[in-house]
């Protein structure tokens, strides 16, 4: 087993510049190379002098076959997470996967059994399960007793998104496996296993796209969980858990407050590291390069191709 594990990273957009930020900060860690498509290729070569990385391509087969990589980090367009992911699986590497792992359940099942059959590490990049808060909050929960309800609402500024220019229609179509899968992970991780589901979806504003999703939902702790997001009306992101004396508000995302029976109010602590960095992060990827290396194990509360699928699975329900 190395010292070091050697990394290969493959896209060079926003989600790739928080998980460089922490990566080049750990010591048992070296970023080998980097891989964009050729018309990257002037942010890539400013990544790899600003955080020293040796070599660059413009295609993954090059970097697998040269580079004796131990792991990738994947990070490109939503369009090529599963054809790229396949590959790195194919080739027996640990593999990270922004999410998310394919634009179906069906190739998210593709990659859980190459991964399963080559017995190599993998995570899906679900950071806000990592938010020190939020587990904190799911600890409050769960020590006061029983989970009643859970309430999860996901707006989507889609016009201000599109508007933007930065995504195909392709992408745009699939917003809600690129971009609403985080609070649907988010609904399930909180809830737990679901016993039933009942959903629908509208069309209302979007001509490429539904654009309002609705999930009520029986969770087999007993919890009834709702599940809201409407992509043409104002808002942010938000949770509320109520339990036994207890209710918690997450609203923003980073950040939270938990109320009690008594009158008592109090403020969810954020983590150092989840200030230092985007929210989430190094704790996900020092998990993902501890089991790599051998030093610790994929577990609580990352989430793997497993859970990603429950996830697909659920998305494809709504629609």
């Amino acid at each position: 087993m190395r010292d070091k594990l050697r990394v290969g990273l493959i896209g060079a957009g926003r989600m790739a510049g928080f998980h460089i930020d922490v990566l080049s900060t750990f010591d048992d860690v070296e970023l080998v190379s980097l891989v964009t498509t050729p018309n990257g290729v002037e942010r890539r070569l400013s990544i790899c002098d600003e955080h020293d990385i040796p070599s660059n391509y413009d295609n993954v087969d090059d970097m697998i076959q040269n580079e004796n990589l131990d792991a990738v980090f994947i990070q490109p367009s939503i369009r090529y997470v599963y054809e790229i992911t396949k590959k790195c699986l194919e080739a027996s590497l640990h593999t990270f996967i922004e999410k998310p792992p394919g634009l179906t359940s069906e190739q998210n099942r593709e990659l859980l059994t190459i991964a399963k059959q080559k017995g190599v590490v993998e995570m899906v990049g679900l950071q806000r399960r990592f938010y020190s808060h939020i587990l904190k909050s799911k600890s409050i929960i769960d020590e006061c007793g029983d989970l009643f309800s859970l309430v999860v609402e996901a707006p989507e500024r889609f016009k201000q998104i599109k508007e933007k220019n930065k995504f195909t229609d392709d992408e745009l179509k699939n917003w809600i496996f690129g971009n609403g899968i985080h609070m649907i992970d988010m609904f399930l991780f909180l809830g737990g296993d679901t016993k039933s589901i009942t959903s629908t979806s509208r069309q209302w504003k979007e001509e490429i796209t539904k654009d309002s999703f609705h999930s009520l939902v029986e969770f087999k702790n007993g919890a009834v969980g709702q599940y809201i997001s409407n992509w043409s009306s104002p808002g942010g992101w938000s949770v509320k858990m109520y339990g036994d004396g207890v209710r918690v508000d997450i609203a923003p995302m980073e950040e939270g407050k938990v109320f009690y029976s008594d009158g008592r109010v109090e403020e969810l602590v954020v983590s150092d590291k989840d200030k230092e960095f985007k929210p989430g992060i190094y704790k996900q990827n020092r998990m993902f390069v501890d089991a790599c290396l051998g030093k610790g194990k994929v577990s609580y509360p990352a989430a793997t191709l497993k859970d990603s699928l429950k996830v697909m699975e659920f998305i494809e329900d709504i629609l």
